[in-house]
């Protein structure tokens, strides 16, 4: 049994292995042409401009457009796959001094719309300080973006199991269709919540990540126009 164990053990980390490869090879390779292609584009538009027709810069913009777009996919890609292989090692974290920081960055976006956000205090986890500041700018980030007209309210609270604790971080936002709370964390899935807003729908997956590489668990418990919770179960320092 601990022969097979151990067996399986070595198959995952290769599987992990070899995707972390293969993200690396796209995300980086695929660069260099689409960095070409944008080079191109913007010298046809500055040399040709005023002798293009109104459909031709249009479709050159656009060109433009779809390039830009597929560079930041490919770096998320590659931010993706480096939560494990580029991750700093664990140490002591204060979530109380990693949210203190996330509220600083964002109080130009807490001030414009007026948001409340009120929290526990919270504990030390033993973690990647950078990854878990990543994790809670992205969760509180999307909190203050997807809300309707009403003034964001946003609640952190924290209770403790055995050695683990679970985080709660609740809005009053627009909320999640329940039957998408299994894809939200699939890379690059906006389910066409707000289209408006910019985002390329990549967060969760990386919350996701990074919530498993501490060991922990992340799920969702929404209401379509009733607001989301985001609960993260986290082993303590």
């Amino acid at each position: 049994m601990n022969e097979r164990i151990l067996e399986l053990e070595h198959e995952l980390q290769r599987n992990k292995s070899a995707f972390q490869d293969f993200a690396y090879a796209v995300s980086h390779d695929l660069q260099a042409p689409l960095r070409h292609i944008m080079g191109y584009s913007q010298d046809l538009l500055s040399v040709l401009d005023d002798n293009l027709s109104k459909r031709a810069h249009e479709d050159l913009v656009s060109l433009q457009k779809s390039t830009l777009l597929m560079q930041q996919m490919l770096e998320s890609l590659l931010e993706y796959s480096r939560i494990e292989t580029r991750g700093k090692p664990f140490t002591t974290v204060s979530c109380n001094d990693v949210l203190k920081v996330v509220l600083e960055n964002y109080s130009k976006e807490i001030k414009e719309k007026s948001a409340t956000i009120s929290s526990d205090s919270l504990p030390e986890i033993n973690g990647d300080p950078t990854q878990i500041y990543q994790l809670f700018k992205q969760l509180i980030g999307n909190a203050l973006k997807f809300n309707s007209d009403a003034a964001p309210e946003i609640l952190i609270t924290v209770t403790q199991e055995k050695k683990l604790s679970l985080f709660r971080i609740q809005d009053n936002g627009i909320g999640i269709d329940p039957r998408h709370l299994d894809r939200i964390f699939v890379i690059f899935q906006r389910l066409g919540i707000k289209p408006h807003v910019e985002g390329l729908g990549s967060g969760l997956a990386l919350c996701k990540r990074i919530v498993e590489r501490h060991q922990g668990q992340i799920w969702c418990e929404s209401t379509l126009g009733e607001g989301s919770a985001f609960l993260l179960r986290i082993p303590l320092r």
